[in-house]
């Protein structure tokens, strides 16, 4: 929650909110919410109305589709393409998160940042050709990115340009949100 909220910016985090949900074992499962005004402020702006990055998440959260996030540690994963993706910190060659549908269940898996470092991004895919240090809020924002695509039905593999502009497209409203001087991802 603390990435989204990081995401969307200060003044529209205030209106997100979490549900906590039971499954049939006993485990929780949590869900965000959008209170429909700024529960501080009483400001009556919609959500998606604050800023750029708040109309994009606004949109992925009352989608009727749930996207799952899991943490995940270091280690491979078959995502549903049947490829290989290891997930590790980016300095390590590995990509901290992935997005895809695992057992039937749109579902983001992100390198635990709690535990690990989550790398740098290599200057060549930068805007200012520098090592770019990932974030949970921007790496977060990527793969909600992937999921959006997914749940408007463009097939979200390597090549598809649809699906890597929009989560190239949410990443950087979201740099330039939280850096407006700072450099933007060019390449995936």
């Amino acid at each position: 929650m603390q990435a989204l909220r990081e995401a969307v910016g200060s003044e529209a985090a205030q209106y997100l909110y979490v549900n906590e949900g039971k499954n049939a074992d006993g485990t929780a499962n949590y869900y965000v919410g959008i209170y429909d005004s700024n529960p501080s402020t009483g400001d009556r702006r919609s959500f998606e109305q604050v800023n750029e990055v708040a109309g994009e998440y606004g949109a992925i959260i009352r989608d009727p589709q749930s996207v799952k996030l899991e943490f995940v540690g270091t280690g491979t994963i078959e995502d549903d393409y049947g490829d290989r993706t290891y997930i590790a910190p980016a300095s390590r060659g590995g990509t901290p998160a992935a997005t895809g549908y695992f057992k039937g269940q749109l579902t983001i898996k992100m390198l635990d940042w709690s535990k690990k470092d989550l790398g740098y991004l290599p200057g060549r895919v930068m805007s200012d050709d520098k090592d770019n240090m990932l974030t949970p809020s921007v790496m977060q924002g990527h793969e909600l990115g992937h999921a959006r695509a997914r749940m408007t039905g463009y097939r979200d593999r390597r090549g598809n340009r649809e699906a890597i502009d929009g989560s190239l497209r949410l990443e950087n409203k979201i740099r330039k949100l939280q850096f407006p001087n700072g450099p933007t991802r060019k390449v995936h």
